[in-house]
């Protein structure tokens, strides 16, 4: 009997050992859960925390790139300029659409130098608690006449690239656009439709008579976009014309072909 009761206890004991050591490693795999899935909460809130204060400060660069296109000379935020370049800082506040306060972004502008070129603007966005912020650097153009391979103003005859015709680079006209050929580029018109003067009748703005307007258009099109400033270019002729040199004029034919001397004269 004695024997009997000393292995009851010495097996009670041995389960009391294994239920120790069982609760143990439970408890030692369930604070591992638990860190892990911590720290994967922390990495997240810190990824959305990064991603929100860098789309604060991207909405630095585009609320200065729509205020550049209202008024293209004010490089002082609607203030005075004072002092020297970058101007700043001008602090604005960042909500979302209900109102709430997100953070706020902060930029300085330097303008081009000489008032040509680009202009710099930077852009700190700070999350609403101060916890963190992110800097964007940008420079605004206006985009230049070179970057196309074809641009026109014509509205009253419009443009059509006819059968054969491969074009490389970017297309674009104030007034309608027809490709038969092949266009690499993006084909772009101010034009939501227009009346294509081949054979009348309604035409998109872009279009072609094609059976597969995908096997033309490989750049893919566009319109109706805002239209090209032709009185930029118009402006500066006038300029280059009251300068002193030699003003040719329009040619009546086929343009000029010049060469430029490297000894200036």
């Amino acid at each position: 009997m004695k024997t009997a009761a000393r292995l009851v206890k010495k097996q009670s004991g041995l389960a009391l050992l294994q239920g120790i050591l069982l609760i143990t490693i439970i408890s030692s795999l369930l604070l591992v859960i638990v860190s892990l899935t911590l720290v994967g909460l922390n990495v997240a809130k810190q990824g959305e925390r990064t991603t929100k204060v860098l789309d604060i400060a991207e909405a630095g660069i585009n609320y200065y790139l729509w205020h550049l296109v209202h008024d293209t000379d004010d490089y002082c935020d609607g203030n005075p300029c004072v002092g020297v370049p970058p101007y700043g800082p001008f602090v604005h506040e960042f909500t979302d659409n209900t109102g709430k306060l997100l953070g706020t972004y902060t930029i300085w502008i330097t303008p081009p130098t000489g008032g040509v070129g680009s202009v710099k603007v930077e852009s700190r966005g700070d999350l609403e608690d101060g916890s963190e912020n992110r800097t964007i650097v940008a420079q605004l153009g206006i985009p230049s006449f070179a970057q196309y391979a074809v641009v026109s103003n014509d509205t009253v005859n419009h443009i059509r690239f006819g059968a054969g015709t491969e074009i490389f680079g970017p297309i674009h006209n104030n007034g309608g656009v027809r490709v038969d050929g092949v266009a690499h580029g993006l084909v772009s018109s101010s034009l939501a439709t227009y009346s294509d003067p081949d054979h009348g009748g309604t035409e998109p703005g872009v279009h072609t008579h094609q059976p597969d307007p995908s096997q033309v258009f490989l750049g893919g099109t566009a319109f109706p976009v805002p239209p090209v400033d032709f009185n930029q270019i118009t402006s500066d002729l006038n300029s280059l014309q009251q300068d002193s040199g030699v003003y040719f004029g329009a040619s009546g034919a086929n343009g000029y072909h010049i060469v430029l001397n490297t000894n200036d004269l």
